[in-house]
């Protein structure tokens, strides 16, 4: 049965469910009360009629009891006995008997006629049946099965006398299914009444639980924004919201999470794969030059001097490209930098000065904006790289006559190294790709302008090992500012070892 009941409620709605529970809670408590209702009136109706009975029976008993003090009673006179009660519809009935159960006297009239219907069942007036019952009423049915029944009360009122006074249940048996009717017919609207608003309330209630299940199914869709709508914490519904949304929440971080790590895998991969296209398209060049001007030169063609420099030249530029290459594949690896305070204006003035006595078609200037020089906790080499790569950078992509400006200045707790051209700038799609490697603004990937495309790749790479960062502003026609923010080195204060003053 419990398994049964189980079953059924994994299969019906909780609402249905609910409604239901309620109705059968509610329909046990009208039936007690109904119950309790009718068994307390009818208890009330049959101690009222009981009462009439006692106050009729004392009554008969005591006009006898007058008459016997008076000598003016006798049994041979029944007809001398009063009768107090009425018989007016056959509502009440009085018979006065002797042991044997002769009629001494009653309110029938005639007391044989066939014609009286529905008289209380008088086979048991005698007297020991009467002391027997010792003055309690009893309920009999008529005699001839027809009618209502009869609230019966025998009295031994002598020695050879039996009263029974019978009144008709015909009030109770009227009222107390009219009762019956009535409350099945209220208990009935009520229920009708209260399935139809327990399902309205239960539907409410249960909205916000509609809400959650259509947003898990948006989120199962693929919708993972979704979220519950809130409600009070207090409640369970909110309470279920609430761990709903977090728990979707931590879904949607893992997802995401797990997205990006896969295009950053995927892009990892492409520019590992570009990566070693480009690296083995900059070494097959040098490589191939080489092979060339040996042939050449073992074929006994050409100046031998020019073939030797030509293949000089070529090695040096490959060993760079290979320098180049393993600087970066260090900085990958994030092994760790000398480091130790560097001063980020000498090293600006220096790759400066280097610049200017070399570049004679244009104009290299240093400008110093802070107090005081502003000190970084770096790699001093790894720093020098980077400010001459940024100077050569601007000399050699950029037309003769360009001024360069090379500006350290300090700003929130930061040094500033900023290396501005007059040149003719970068595109929005190259100025967004100009920090990777082997990326070149030309497309016929032509190297008239010399240089690999790492350059600003170890820029970026050296600047954010130093824990700073790298950026570019340019416009085409505008010039090109890159900008360089590294921490500024904080000394470590010196203790006092003096006694405090109190």
């Amino acid at each position: 049965m419990i398994r049964t009941l189980r079953a059924l409620q994994d299969r019906v709605p909780l609402r249905v469910t609910l409604v239901a529970a309620l109705l059968l809670l509610v329909t046990i408590a009208l039936g007690a009360s109904g119950a309790t209702a009718t068994y307390v009136l009818r208890g009330y109706l049959i101690s009222r009629l009981d009462a009439q009975l006692s106050t009729t029976t004392n009554q008969v008993a005591e006009t006898i009891r007058k008459q016997q003090q008076n000598n003016s009673y006798s049994s041979r006179t029944p007809a001398t006995i009063p009768i107090p009660v009425t018989r007016g519809t056959t509502s009440a009935f009085l018979w006065i008997g002797d042991a044997a159960g002769n009629v001494l006297n009653t309110n029938i009239d005639p007391p044989n006629n066939e014609e009286n219907q529905g008289e209380p069942d008088t086979k048991a007036r005698t007297l020991a049946y009467a002391e027997k019952l010792a003055g309690q009423p009893i309920t009999v049915r008529p005699e001839d099965g027809r009618g209502f029944r009869w609230r019966v009360l025998m009295t031994v009122a002598g020695p050879d006398l039996v009263i029974i006074v019978a009144l008709t249940q015909e009030d109770v048996d009227d009222t107390m299914p009219q009762l019956t009717n009535t409350l099945f017919a209220v208990d009935g609207l009520v229920l009708a009444a209260l399935a139809v608003i327990g399902y309205l309330v239960v539907h409410t209630m249960l909205r916000r639980l509609t809400l959650v299940e259509r947003a898990a199914q948006a989120i199962a869709a693929g919708d993972l924004t979704r979220r519950a709508p809130p409600a009070h914490p207090d409640t369970e519904v909110g309470r279920l919201s609430a761990a709903f949304n977090y728990m979707v929440s931590q879904i949607e971080m893992a997802f995401s999470a797990r997205a990006a790590s896969e295009y950053e895998a995927r892009k990892s991969e492409a520019r590992m794969r570009r990566f070693a296209a480009d690296a083995s398209h900059e070494l097959r060049t040098p490589l191939t030059a080489i092979r060339g001007f040996a042939e050449l030169y073992r074929q006994g063609g050409g100046d031998p001097a020019h073939i030797i420099g030509r293949i000089e030249h070529n090695a040096t530029r490959m060993g760079v490209l290979v320098d180049d290459l393993l600087l970066l594949a260090r900085l990958d690896q994030q092994r760790p930098l000398e480091m130790a305070p560097v001063d980020l204006l000498s090293l600006a003035a220096e790759a400066v000065h280097d610049t200017s006595a070399t570049v004679t078609d244009h104009r290299v200037e240093l400008r110093a904006l802070a107090e005081e020089p502003p000190l970084v906790l770096g790699d001093e080499s790894r720093l020098r790289q980077v400010v001459g790569n940024l100077v050569s950078n601007a000399v050699r992509h950029t037309p003769a006559g360009t001024e360069v400006t090379v500006t350290v200045d300090t700003a929130g707790g930061s040094a500033m190294l900023v290396v501005a051209d007059t040149g003719p700038g970068l595109a929005p799609q190259d100025a967004a790709r100009v920090f990777e490697r082997f990326f070149r603004t030309d497309p016929a990937r032509t190297r008239t302008l010399g240089g690999s495309g790492l350059g600003l790749s170890i820029v970026q790479a050296l600047v954010e090992a130093h824990g700073g960062e790298v950026w570019l502003d340019t416009a085409p026609g505008e010039g090109a500012r890159f900008m360089v923010r590294l921490p500024l080195f904080q000394p470590p204060h010196e203790i006092s070892t003096e006694p405090a003053e109190s």
